[in-house]
């Protein structure tokens, strides 16, 4: 890996698989160009593809339903993978983020933990 050849649209690249059922599989990926793209995994045919905003460095699935995205300059966004589009967008206290990762926590559940450029960890809880 040379840092110098590479392109900076190809060194942010994360992959999901959601499997709804054994006949509807689709591939999500994002990449440093800002899209998310889904992908018909058996056929590999490109069914929708979502500007999110500059580099994605993170994604991460909740429920099979929502797609959690890390970005450089936005702010977290989630996109509904059913009606593929982006339905929230977080506050400025989620900008700069380079990670994403849900967990469960043994007080509140299933929560998000965000990793940010300032060197400051978040901890987003649902509202109940």
């Amino acid at each position: 890996y040379d840092d110098n050849k590479c392109d900076n649209n190809d060194r942010f690249h994360c992959s999901i698989i959601i499997k709804n059922n054994e006949r509807k599989i689709k591939l999500i990926e994002s990449s440093g160009d800002g899209f998310i793209r889904i992908w018909n995994f058996h056929s590999g045919l490109l069914l929708n593809k979502i500007q999110v905003g500059t580099r994605l460095y993170s994604i991460c699935l909740w429920n099979n339903n929502y797609l959690f995205v890390a970005n450089e300059k936005c702010s977290m966004n989630v996109i509904d993978l059913e009606k593929e589009k982006i339905i929230k967008t977080f506050p400025k206290e989620a900008e700069n983020e380079i990670f994403i990762k849900i967990f469960h926590h043994p007080i509140y559940g299933k929560c998000i933990l965000s990793q940010h450029k300032d060197e400051t960890i978040k901890l987003w809880v649902k509202d109940k």
